[in-house]
């Protein structure tokens, strides 16, 4: 068993250990290493215990194992208790059970809560299987591809339809079924929807983008007027930068092909909440929430560098703000992170001078942006009248880790 797949099983006993005082009603307890090592020792299954005995003739401790899954945001670490520890399961229950119905600010404390009880049931997940490959998935798509295009559509998706390591991936049928679907309503000028469902991890997100990114291809041409062509909805802000790192990270295997066709590559945006209005730069209390100062730069709340996996903040430096540019960088690069991402930085920029292939909202804030009513006079066009092909709207995980999207 290799280290990630105990990891993965240790995980599950910890969490069913926790359903135990979750389900009367404890939501707060927690533990420390040493707690979770006697645990382990008196409860585990033989099994998992004796593969850990081979990583800890290596040298490895449950302590340093705990430290391990914190850095992977596997564990929560609780505030105000050294070395406490609960799952993200156990800490996402005691969250909801806190919720309180709240009219001022005060009322944290003497709200009404809106939760009575909690009822838990965990049960192992299930996967659809991936069975259908590569080659025998187009087939399916190449007949709902424009004709003037399919040599470009089949060049990108071959590319998307590999892994990291290049090696070519396999298919669920709820996502071929996806696929034929959106590529078939793409640019439809009927309203249409699709509603994609299926556990975590299943591969929901791989479902709505493929065929948008397919379908996108052939319209992204250097000279021509851009227009959003793809919006994504998000309820929370880190949701959004979770999905945004692996939006960009699939439309990166698309460059090479994008460029020897002589188009440019796929540009995002991202809409997030808690987006500064500019004089709060300048005030001498700054209201920033999220934003932290580093040197001469605001760090971007939520949102990772998608050029490191995710591993480096991004960076807008105090210049490009006085001048008026979103470039982001990671600390020490002298050049912008990805000049395919743009960041609307202060609530003052108007959503139509926002204009990507891709953009990606925080609800709250594209409500804000865009508006609820309608407005005196009409806005000069940038691009020529199009719609918006492809609208995702992604929910929070429901008990069967469902996420809904609509295209």
């Amino acid at each position: 068993m290799t280290l990630q797949s105990f990891v993965g099983e240790f995980l599950t006993f910890l969490e069913k250990r926790e359903e135990r005082l979750l389900s009367w009603g404890f939501y707060n307890a927690s533990w420390t290493a040493a707690d979770i090592e006697v645990a382990f020792s008196e409860e585990a299954p033989a099994a998992l215990q004796q593969e850990w005995h081979h990583f800890a003739i290596q040298g490895r401790t449950i302590a340093a194992l705990l430290q391990l899954m914190r850095q992977r945001s596997l564990l929560y670490l609780v505030p105000d208790k050294p070395n406490s520890y609960r799952t993200r399961f156990a800490e996402g229950v005691r969250l909801t059970a806190s919720l309180r119905q709240m009219f001022k600010e005060s009322d944290w404390a003497t709200g009404p809560r809106l939760v009575s009880d909690i009822k838990l049931q965990i049960a192992p997940r299930q996967y659809p299987r991936r069975d259908q490959n590569a080659a025998s998935v187009w087939e399916r798509l190449k007949s709902r591809c424009p004709a003037a295009h399919v040599e470009l559509m089949q060049n990108c998706f071959f590319a998307l339809a590999s892994g990291k390591a290049g090696a070519p991936l396999s298919f669920s049928g709820f996502q071929v079924r996806a696929f034929e679907h959106i590529l078939e309503q793409y640019g439809a000028t009927r309203l249409s929807g699709s509603v994609i469902c299926a556990g975590t991890g299943s591969g929901k997100t791989k479902a709505f983008y493929l065929p948008a990114f397919l379908r996108i291809a052939p319209e992204l041409k250097k000279n021509e007027p851009q227009f959003t062509k793809i919006i994504a909805i998000y309820p929370r802000n880190v949701l959004l930068a979770d999905q945004l790192r692996e939006a960009i990270s699939e439309a990166d295997k698309l460059r090479p092909i994008l460029q020897a066709a002589g188009m440019r590559p796929i540009r995002f945006g991202a809409l997030l909440g808690d987006t500064p209005h500019k004089q709060w730069f300048e005030a001498s209390e700054p209201k920033k929430y999220h934003w932290k100062r580093r040197g001469n730069a605001s760090v971007i709340p939520y949102l990772k560098s998608p050029v490191d996996g995710g591993r480096s903040d991004l960076l807008w430096r105090d210049v490009d703000r006085i001048a008026g540019r979103t470039c982001l960088y990671r600390e020490g690069e002298a050049q912008p992170d990805n000049t395919a991402l743009y960041l609307i930085p202060t609530s003052e920029v108007p959503l139509t001078n926002f204009v990507r292939d891709v953009v990606l909202a925080e609800s709250a804030l594209l409500v804000k942006a865009i508006g609820t009513r309608a407005p005196r006079t009409t806005p000069q066009a940038v691009a020529p009248a199009k719609y918006s092909n492809c609208l995702a709207i992604m929910l929070p995980d429901s008990k069967s880790g469902a996420i809904k999207i609509s295209a």
